[in-house]
């Protein structure tokens, strides 16, 4: 064998092994990707996805690019990017239209676009794909009670509900419905058997204050907002909620003291203010009821609100010194 023959030999032979040494280390980087990709953080997730999307060649046969697209979907979802998200999940559902999970996906993305009639159309094909699915049941019966089509989300949570026997979100949101319909006590019973399951969910106990108070079960509404407040201190509606409750009992003061509290956490929250004002005149202390009624106003009329608390206040400053003079004069002669 010739000099020249063994010199391109020994050439091919070193790029044949550089190329190997090259793909042998390239298989390891794929194989972070993808676990980068599937992983529970978003930010790494859509950079590796990306990734994996960008090179366009996909090393292991139980991964594809629709993967990739649905995992970054995931990503952009938890981050609240929902358009995003969408266009991710939609290209996944291009690549791979038999994958339920895809479809879930859009429907929950549509939800929280507030786009309902196409949160229920995924729904529905992620129930052609999996008829046994409770949470496509859950998600599209939380669609149709936007819609206010309650009949249909309560057979959504019914079926639900059969399928999965102790699903906390289907009797949670099934208490919605039933509320939302006027159904109080059955709103009542969803929400007792969703804490059975979920004893520190804030969200049930404040809702069943609401069925309460609704039903004038006062006591009982005043006990389920102290629980949602021991869970979540910062829900300034259970303050509020309790203080309408008190009010309701004619406990003035233990309502004007949550009033206060609710309108610390969220000072433009202009109802707070309304009430307070009503409990103020209640006790009689008429300035502070038409200054926070006044405030109100603002809030809720801006600069013409000012207008008219400055024209009640000074009506009313007025009134009580016509009053005042009037009874002097009754006095001086009866």
């Amino acid at each position: 064998m010739n000099r020249a023959v063994q010199r391109l030999l020994w050439g091919f032979l070193v790029l044949t092994g550089a190329s190997s040494l090259l793909s042998g280390q390239q298989e390891p980087l794929q194989q972070e990707r993808w676990r980068q990709c599937k992983s529970g953080d978003p930010a790494q997730a859509i950079v590796a996805c990306s990734e994996l999307i960008g090179a366009g060649n996909m090393a292991d046969d139980t991964l594809s690019e629709a993967d990739a697209f649905y995992n970054r979907g995931r990503a952009y979802a938890h981050k609240r990017d929902y358009d995003r998200a969408i266009q991710d999940y939609t290209q996944a559902a291009r690549l791979r239209p038999s994958d339920p999970n895809v479809f879930d996906g859009l429907g929950s993305a549509y939800w929280h676009k507030g786009d309902y009639d196409r949160t229920i159309e995924n729904y529905d094909q992620a129930l052609r794909l999996r008829p046994l699915d409770d949470g496509a049941l859950v998600g599209r019966g939380l669609a149709y009670w936007a819609e206010r089509d309650y009949d249909r989300a309560i057979q959504d949570y019914d079926q639900a509900l059969r399928l999965r026997p102790d699903s906390a979100d289907a009797f949670y949101n099934r208490g919605l419905v039933y509320e939302s319909k006027g159904d109080h006590d059955r709103a009542i019973e969803d929400y007792s058997q969703e804490l059975h399951l979920k004893p520190s969910d804030a969200d049930s106990f404040y809702q069943r204050g609401l069925a309460y108070r609704h039903k004038g079960a006062f006591e009982y509404a005043i006990q389920d907002y102290s629980q949602a407040l021991r869970f979540n201190p910062s829900n300034f509606a259970a303050f509020y909620n309790r203080g309408l409750a008190y009010a309701q009992e004619g406990d003035y003061d233990r309502a004007i003291q949550d009033y206060d509290q609710a309108l610390l956490i969220n000072p433009k929250f202009g109802v707070g203010f309304r009430f307070r004002s009503i409990a103020y005149a209640h006790k009689a202390a008429y300035l502070r009821a038409i200054w926070d009624w006044g405030h109100w106003l603002w809030l809720k009329h801006g600069p013409l609100g000012i207008t008219i608390r400055l024209f009640i206040l000074t009506l009313t400053i007025a009134l009580g010194f016509g009053f005042k003079r009037f009874n002097k004069r009754r006095a001086a002669h009866p």
